[in-house]
């Protein structure tokens, strides 16, 4: 989009075109977060990511990765706690709680260990948005995901617009 800006020192009539430059923090709608210790499963995920039509950005310790979370905005968040790496495990279930006491309307993906009963129950006590057992090596399945997470954006956006729509 463009804005025109009339320029007064020439003459009357000549207009000048000066283009809007977004700022860096706007740069799509569609925004996810990839945070694993293994750097396969991070290039996996965020493979799917941009699969379903997400601009991601992807880290590997849990420190940086929350840092970038409250400096920007995400809708979409993918944790990998089955591929932990050179951070412990703990830094990434801290991190899952931290985002969820944090996220607002930010949907909390975790990819978890195949078959525990145990994290499934820990994750879905902290209010993510899904929780995926064992299922991080499958980006196809992720990226559809991914794609599903982009509606159910959408659907908040339209839902947040209608709450200010009535309170004014």
């Amino acid at each position: 989009m463009s804005s025109v800006y009339t320029d007064f020192a020439t003459s009357i009539g000549q207009v000048q075109v000066v283009p809007v430059v977004p700022s860096r923090t706007q740069t799509s709608l569609y925004r996810c977060l990839v945070v694993s210790g293994s750097q396969s499963r991070r290039e996996q995920l965020s493979e799917a990511a941009d699969d379903g039509g997400w601009d991601s950005m992807v880290f590997g310790d849990a420190e940086t990765a929350l840092t970038e979370f409250r400096r920007s905005k995400f809708q979409l968040v993918l944790i990998d706690l089955d591929g932990f790496g050179a951070s412990p495990e703990d830094e990434y279930r801290d991190l899952c709680q931290q985002l969820a006491a944090d996220s607002g309307d930010t949907l909390l993906a975790i990819c978890g260990h195949e078959g525990d009963a145990l994290e499934e129950i820990w994750a879905r006590q902290l209010g993510i948005w899904i929780y995926l057992s064992g299922v991080a090596d499958e980006c196809e399945g992720i990226a559809e995901l991914c794609g599903e997470a982009r509606g159910v954006v959408d659907q908040l956006e339209r839902v947040d617009q209608q709450k200010k729509a009535i309170r004014v």
